[in-house]
This record gives structure tokens, sequence and C-alpha cells, in this order.
């Protein structure tokens, strides 16, 4: 996934013959003026991660980073969970966009829904002057995503 700006996200994921993919959108989820909404930021940031740490094997370098996990829950605290309710849904009118939010939300739910858990404890490390980062993240992720009912 690529995003060049904050209104356009590009999923390379459609063969094209010879090993060429070619670049479809995202979703325009919101109109030009107002760039994506939250929710596809999130989305955007979950892909990267999944991403980055499945390219992470052993002899690669380690692109994961925490300051995107920390991005994610900046996302969550600053935005009301109605408003990403409301934004996913939106990603439900366009095929691609379903696919790519719903794998987005099942990779949050897998490694975010806990303190423990990757999503929470690399932002937490992002922020280590503040104890309440993991628990915090698991929290939010968890009424984001029993919202969605997932």
């Amino acid at each position: 996934m690529t995003c060049r700006s904050r209104d356009a996200c590009w999923h390379h994921d459609e063969p094209t013959g010879k090993g060429r993919h070619r670049a479809t959108a995202l979703a325009r989820l919101q109109p030009k003026s107002t760039g994506a909404g939250p929710a596809a930021l999130i989305a955007a940031k979950m892909v990267k991660l999944e991403e980055r740490l499945r390219d992470s094997l052993p002899g690669r370098a380690n692109r994961v980073r925490g300051k995107d996990a920390l991005d994610v829950f900046r996302l969550l605290r600053a935005v009301q969970t109605d408003e990403l309710v409301e934004g996913f849904a939106r990603h439900r009118t366009e095929p691609h966009a379903e696919r790519v939010s719903a794998a987005s939300l099942h990779f949050l739910a897998d490694n975010g829904r806990t303190a423990t858990n990757l999503l929470s404890t690399l932002a937490a490390a992002e922020m280590p002057s503040d104890p309440t980062v993991a628990v915090s993240f698991a929290a939010l992720t968890n009424d984001l995503l029993d919202a969605l009912g997932l």
C-alpha cells in the first residue's frame, strides 16, 4: 500500500501479467478537501504494519516502527468511536476498500486487544514516560472492535 497524500491510498494487488501489478485506489471516502478519514488512516497504518511485520524475516532489517502504532493510538484517542465506525461502514460500500479494511481490522484485533499485544507495546515504547499507553491502546481498540461487532 502506498499513501501519496491524505486523500489517496493505493493498494498494489491487481496482477496485470508478466509479474507486474496495477495500483488501484483504496477509496476516496470523503470529499477531496477533507482528505482521507481517520478510519482509512487506521486501515492504512494496519496494512503498513502487517506488511512490515511479514517482511521482517531472519537476516533482513526489521522495518516495523513503533511510530506507526503510536499514530494509530493517537487516532483512536482523538477520534470518537462513532466517527470511526461510520468510516469503516463507508468502506463496506466499495469492494476493494471493504477487503482491505476488513483485513486491517483483523490485524488490529489480533495484535491490539491487550496491553501486552504487539501494537500496544510498540505504541507504549514510543512514549515510555506515559505508563498508560499500552492499557489505553487496548481499551480503545476493544471499544472500536466491539462497536463494529468484531
